[in-house]
C-alpha cells in the first residue's frame, strides 16, 4: 500500500512540474462583422494570412444587413445591422441560418445606422450614431420591444456614438467629436457623462472602435491609423501611455477593435480588409504579431470585432505528455504490485 501510494505521489509531481514547464494553450475565437456581403466569420485566434474563416453566418435566411458592431457572451453572437435592427445568433451558428432573436421595429429606437454594440450578463447597449443615443435592451429581449433605458439628451454630450464598451461598473463611448465619455453602467436619460477624455494631448482622431480590460481602454482611430491605450480611469486632456502606430504596424483605417488577455484585435476598413494582432503590451511602430487578409478570408468592409474569452484546453504535445506520463505512473504501479505478489 505504502508502495502503491508513493507512486501516485511521484506520478502527480511529474506531472504537476510537466503542467508548469508547458502550460496549457488558451484558444480563443475571433469574431468578424462584414458591412458589404452582410456576413459574421469566426477564426481561430492563432489564425494568420490568407486563411478562410472556420465558420460563416450568411445568407437571405439570416436576415443580416450591413453588419456592423458585433459581440459575443459564451451563448449568442450579437450583430447591430444597418437597417436598424440587432439579429441574434447561437455561438456556433454557421451557414444561411435564420436567427434566433431579432430586435426591431417602430418600438425599440434603433435608427438606420446602429454603429456599436456590447453585451455583459445582463443587457444589450446599442449605439444609434445618427439618434446620438445609447439604447439599452434586456440580454433576452425579441421582437418590437421598447429600450428598458435609453441615454439621450444634450447633457449627454453624445455626437455621432460610434463603438461601445462595458466593463462592470462603465459604459466607454467613442464620439466623433474625438472624445471617449464614460457612464455608469446603469445610466438612463440626459446625464451628464460621469468622464469625458478629450482635447489635443488624447491624439484622439475620429476614434471608431473601443474596448477595455481590468486596467486599460483600447481606442482605434480611424484617421490617424493608430490605437491609443490610456488607464481604465483616464480623464480629461490625458494622454495616451501607449500608441501603436507607424508603417509597420500596418493599421489602415481601424474601425473596430477587441482585447482579450493576450492580444489586441484590430479589424481595417478598406482597402486593406484585414485583421492586425498585437500583443497586449504592443507600443510604437510594431510589426503585428499576426495578420488575417487576402481572398480566402472573405473579409469585405470588416466593421466589427469581437473575441471569446478563450478555453484553457491542452495542445497535441501536451496531451501526448499527459498521457505519456499517466501511463508511466499506472506502469509503475503494476510493476510494484506484481513484484510485490511475487
Amino acid at each position: 500500500m505504502r508502495q502503491r501510494l508513493f507512486c501516485f505521489v511521484i506520478s502527480f509531481l511529474v506531472l504537476l512540474s510537466v503542467g508548469s514547464l508547458y502550460p496549457f494553450e488558451a484558444r480563443a475565437d475571433i469574431y468578424v462583422s462584414n458591412f458589404i456581403g452582410s456576413s459574421v466569420a469566426t477564426w481561430p485566434s492563432n489564425a494568420t494570412g490568407n486563411t478562410a474563416p472556420t465558420t460563416s453566418i450568411a445568407g437571405g435566411a439570416t436576415t443580416l444587413n450591413g453588419c456592423r458592431g458585433v459581440d459575443i457572451d459564451a451563448n449568442w453572437i450579437y450583430v447591430a445591422n444597418n437597417n436598424g435592427s440587432v439579429t441574434i445568433f447561437p455561438i456556433n451558428a454557421t451557414g444561411n441560418v435564420a436567427p434566433t432573436r431579432t430586435i426591431s421595429g417602430g418600438s425599440t429606437n434603433l435608427a438606420p445606422f446602429p454603429s456599436g454594440i456590447a453585451v455583459d450578463a445582463n443587457w444589450i447597449y446599442v449605439t444609434n450614431y445618427l439618434n446620438h443615443n445609447i439604447v439599452v435592451f434586456p440580454i433576452n429581449a425579441t421582437g418590437n420591444v421598447a429600450p428598458t433605458r435609453t441615454i439621450a439628451g444634450g447633457s449627454t454630450t453624445l455626437n455621432f456614438p460610434n463603438e461601445i464598451a462595458v466593463d462592470a461598473n462603465w459604459m466607454y463611448v467613442t464620439n466623433f467629436n474625438n472624445s471617449i465619455l464614460v457612464f455608469p453602467i446603469n445610466a438612463t436619460g440626459n446625464v451628464v457623462p460621469t468622464r469625458t477624455i478629450s482635447g489635443g494631448s488624447t491624439t484622439l482622431n475620429n476614434p471608431a472602435g473601443i474596448a477595455v480590460d481590468a486596467s486599460w481602454i483600447y481606442v482605434a482611430n480611424y484617421n490617424t491609423n493608430s490605437i491609443t491605450v490610456f488607464p481604465i480611469n483616464a480623464t480629461g486632456n490625458a494622454a495616451p501611455t501607449r500608441t501603436i502606430s507607424g508603417g509597420s504596424t500596418a493599421l489602415n483605417n481601424p474601425v473596430a477593435i477587441a482585447v482579450d488577455a493576450s492580444s489586441i484585435y484590430a479589424a481595417n476598413y478598406p482597402p486593406n480588409n484585414s485583421i492586425t494582432v498585437f500583443p497586449i503590451s504592443a507600443s510604437g511602430n510594431v510589426v503585428p504579431a499576426q495578420t488575417i487578409s487576402g481572398g480566402s478570408t472573405t473579409l469585405n468592409s470588416p466593421w466589427g470585432v469581437a473575441v471569446s474569452g478563450g478555453l484553457t484546453v491542452p495542445t497535441i504535445n501536451e496531451w501526448g505528455m499527459i498521457i505519456f506520463m499517466a501511463l508511466a505512473g499506472l506502469g509503475a504501479i503494476y510493476y510494484l504490485r506484481r513484484r510485490h505478489s511475487v
